[in-house]
Formats: structure tokens, sequence, C-alpha cells
């Protein structure tokens, strides 16, 4: 008021009062009853004031006061931050009596901690009368209190939604928010353990404290829409937005569009798939509802839903309605509907085994890279099939040659043991996609091959490498070797080959198939049969000695 005083030592009444008249017009921050006096305040939201306390030392209580006078229904924003992440705030209060409310909640960064508080409708006071105080629950490091006064926001309800967050980055970023009315104000405030040097692209800067270097700055928007609240800064830092509604302000009131394109598709007997073409909205869409027979079951942001735990056999319908932030929905859509398949139950079965020397004749082996047929009739689109090959030049010659393919029109063969008891004895699985004839080939670095192949009229969902072993049973001696099938209904299967021949094989429920002696004069064999439960299977076999190898596969269903 210096100003106002020299003014009126120099000039005569008269002089005087039509001065005062063009100050309250112009000034925003004459108070009182010359403020009512001059013209109408400018509409939406406005900067009205910022006053800062930086004590230097810890300390549980800072105040500071509003060095303007404050007028009747504008909010005060205080912008609390401190140099450490162990205090926190106890109490915020004025000398006015205006109460405070949490904008955005506390922010322990790495060293630094910043909350935003408002109070609402304040009471009229003059300059230098109101006093805030903020409390700690212990002695805070660095604080730096920033109390700013805006006019023009809603004196009822002006918070509408805040975000926080904390970083290193030269950038310090809030996280965006959308706003749910036609204006407001957008208050953005940062602490930093180094210095601000500069408001956010579209932000005006209210202040950057000195010595501490922190920010607050803000911006008036006219649309619904989503803002983040940024600022050049040289530290860590905690950053906040918080979103305040004008007086007047309209709520965001349109629903997005409808959903269109709702599609139902029945992949198992509980479980139907839904899409649909993503919905519009003036603001933005958040997520959708989805509805089955009339009820909601569930909500997804995506524009895809998996409605599960459904009835076998059983039609669903269903509608999807789009929502927003502002909690508008729109109308459901078109509906669709889809079948839950019908539940059957495959009982697993053998079909039928055979070998390249049953249905060939062969007296020799079969060259490597060449093809044969190893099963008398093609399997079915869907079955699984277990092939044992074993490979070798010629009688009781230790040469072994591991397989490095095996390809067929029925599928891809997958590759589950192998071992070595002079001839190389492997195990590979199939699972029937085309039905197309059953003939395999099978490629060796070098030497020839034979094989017997055991059909199953079921497609497996997986295999199991059950192992094996090599050894040299005495004459009419056992050769066993235990399998673990994991549970009921799986398939275990055991094949075994010796340098001699096999007396008996495994007794029932094992079914046992014998490929007698190959061109290799080796006999080989294998026994199969559907698991009633998950206990150990083991099958055996009298053998006329000679080093043998026993391996086994499971057949998961």
């Amino acid at each position: 008021m210096k100003r106002l005083q020299t003014v009126r030592s120099q000039l005569s009444r008269f002089s005087v009062l039509l001065i005062i008249g063009a100050l309250v017009a112009t000034d925003p921050f004459i108070s009182g009853s010359a403020r009512a006096a001059g013209s109408a305040r400018a509409a939406g939201p406005a900067f009205v004031q910022v006053v800062a306390a930086q004590p230097q030392t810890n300390q549980t209580t800072v105040t500071v006061t509003y060095t303007k006078a404050q007028a009747a229904g504008d909010t005060n924003v205080l912008a609390i931050g401190w140099g450490d992440v162990t205090s926190n705030i106890a109490k915020v209060s004025d000398s006015s009596g205006n109460t405070y409310a949490v904008a955005a909640p506390t922010v322990h960064g790495s060293v630094q901690s910043q909350a935003i508080y408002y109070a609402p409708n304040i009471k009229a006071a003059a300059a230098n009368a109101n006093t805030v105080t903020v409390t700690f629950n212990r002695a805070a490091a660095y604080v730096d209190l920033r109390a700013s006064e805006y006019s023009g926001l809603d004196a009822t309800a002006p918070f509408d939604v805040a975000a926080s967050a904390t970083g290193s980055a030269s950038t310090a970023a809030s996280p965006s928010v959308t706003t749910s009315y036609s204006s407001e104000l957008i208050f953005g405030a940062g602490d930093t353990s180094g210095v601000f040097s500069a408001a956010g692209t579209g932000f005006t800067k209210r202040i950057i404290t000195n010595p501490d270097s922190d920010i607050t700055e803000d911006k008036t928007v006219s649309a619904i829409g989503s803002y983040n609240a940024t600022g050049k800064q040289s530290g860590a830092w905690v950053m906040q937005v918080v979103a305040f509604k004008a007086t007047g302000a309209a709520p965001d009131t349109t629903p997005p569009s409808v959903p269109a394109g709702l599609s139902a598709t029945a992949v198992s007997s509980t479980q139907i798939n839904l899409s649909w073409t993503a919905s519009t909205d003036n603001v933005g869409v958040t997520g959708y509802d989805v509805f089955r027979n009339g009820t909601q079951v569930g909500t997804t942001t995506t524009t895809s839903y998996q409605d599960t735990g459904l009835t076998a056999g059983t039609t669903y319908s269903y509608t999807v309605a789009a929502y927003d932030a502002a909690g508008n929905v729109s109308a459901q859509s078109t509906a669709a509907s889809a079948t839950t398949t019908t539940t059957t139950t495959t009982t697993v079965a053998f079909v039928q085994a055979d070998d390249t020397g049953t249905i060939n004749g062969n007296t020799t082996s079969i060259s490597s890279g060449k093809s044969n047929q190893v099963l008398a009739h093609d399997t079915g689109i869907g079955h699984s099939v277990v092939l044992m090959i074993q490979t070798l030049t010629y009688p009781n010659v230790t040469e072994t040659d591991t397989v490095t393919s095996v390809t067929s029109g029925m599928g891809t063969f997958h590759f589950v043991n192998s071992y070595n008891d002079g001839a190389d004895y492997e195990i590979w699985v199939c699972t029937d996609t085309t039905g197309a004839a059953d003939t395999v080939t099978v490629t060796t670095p070098t030497n020839a091959w034979d094989a017997f192949a055991v059909e199953f009229n079921a497609p497996a969902t997986g295999y199991v490498n059950g192992g094996g072993q090599v050894f040299d049973p005495p004459y009419l001696g056992d050769q066993s070797w235990t399998v673990s099938p994991g549970a009921a209904g799986n398939v275990a299967v055991v094949g075994v080959d010796t340098a001699d021949a096999y007396n008996t094989g495994p007794a029932a429920p094992w079914t046992y198939y014998n490929s007698g002696y190959w061109s290799f004069f080796n006999g080989t064999s294998a026994a199969w049969q559907v698991a009633p439960s998950s206990a150990p299977l083991t099958a055996t076999w009298q053998t006329d000695g000679g080093e043998s190898s026993s391996q086994g596969v499971v057949l998961e269903f």
C-alpha cells in the first residue's frame, strides 16, 4: 500500500477518489469492500495469489500468511513438499477457520515427499490476516509450503480428480487424469531434490521457490479430456496434478456409442468367446459390461471376453454395453448367441499294431531315407501312433546309428527316447492330422532301419518320456520296466528290444504285440494298457537272454 499513500500525499481528494476507482477496477488483489465496489470478476477459474514458506531446518510446524486480501468463496490450494520420506502431515488449518481436505494424498519418492490440500468456499480475509499452518508427525526436513488462491471454482465440491508420480527423469510428469466437467483448473505441483527450471507445455508457472526450487503451475481447460502436469527439473522428484471444477461447469453426460458387431463363439462345452467393435466417446471409453441372458456377468477394458464355467449343450445370449469415466453407459448391443458343445467321452482303445516286416515281407532292413508302410490300415484323423524304430547294420555287431528324422503324411512325429543295447532302439509319437497313408520315412546317418507301430483311437493331449534301461538278462530271464501313467485314462506303452527271442510277454491287462525276428535277427515287441489309476504299471517279459533294452512312453488323454 506504500504506492497508494504516496499518491494520496500528492493529489487532491477528488483525484484520489478517481485513482482508487481505477485501481479497484484493474487490481485483482484489492480486497473486501474495495473489490466488491469494482467490476465483476472474470468468469471461469482464475489465479489470485501464491505465497511460500521454506524453512531450512527441520520443523514440526510450518506457517505461511496470504499477503493479499482473500475473497469469500475462493479456493485455497496448498502444495506441501518436504525433503524426507519418513515424516507425514498430521494437520492442516488456517487462522480464518477454513476446512482443508486432501486433493492429492502424500506420496513418498526416493528422497522427497509431497501432498496437495485444498479449502473450498473460503472466508473473506484482509491482507496478511490469514495464516496457514501445517503440522507434521515429526520434524520434517526442508519443508516447502506453497499456498495458492483461486477464484471461479465450485464453492461446494470443486475437487474432481488427482494423480501422482515419482521419478528422476529430467522431465517430471504426473500420470494423466480424465476430467469430468466442461471447465476445470488443472493444478500441478512438483517437489525436487534438484531444481525446477520451467513449467510444462501449456502451463503457467506460478512460483519456483527460492532456495528450494519447487514449482506450482496451472492452466484452465474448457473441454473434458485427459491431462497431466509436467515440468523441467534436475533431481529426484514427486509430481502431482489435481483437476478442480469451475463454478457452473457442466458434467460429461454423453454416453459412449453402442458396441457393434458382437459375435459369440462356443469353443468348448464350458466356454464361449465374445468379440465386438470398439465404441467411441466424446472423452474416452473406459470399459465394457458383459451381459449373459440379461444379467451382467463381467467387465473388460478390451473388445473381447471369455465366458467360462458354462453348461454343456446350452444356448446362451449375450449383449455388451460401453461405459466412460463419468459413469455414462451406452445402450446394450444387439444380442449374439452361441451353444456350448456337448460333452462326449471317448474311451481310449487299441486299434492296430503292425511292423514293416509283416506288412512287406522284408528279409532285409530298409535303407536310410527310404519310406515304408508300418500299419496295415490307414489311421483315422485324430488317432495317436507310437512308433518303435531299430537301427543296426547286421547281427552281433555293436554299431549303432541314431535316427535323425522321421517324416510321414500322417503328421509330425516327436522323439521320446532312445536306448542302445547294441542296436539303437527309439520311441517316437504322432497324432494323425491328415488320415494319409500310414507310411513313414526314417533317416539315419548311415544305417538301415526297421520299425513297428501301435495305433490308438483318440488324440493324445501330450506325452511323457517313460525312461528306460539297458541290461543283459540270463537265459529265460525276466526283463521288466515300470512307468507311472500319471492319471487314470492315460495309456502306458512299454517297448523292448533283445538280441535273442521272447518266450512270453506281459500278462493281462497288458496287450502284447511281438514283431518276431526282424532282418537283424533281434526280437522286438511292445505292450500297452489304459491306466486304471495313477499307480505305476510294470510290464515283464521272459527272454532267451542277451543284451536287451526296455523303455516306455505315456500318452496323456
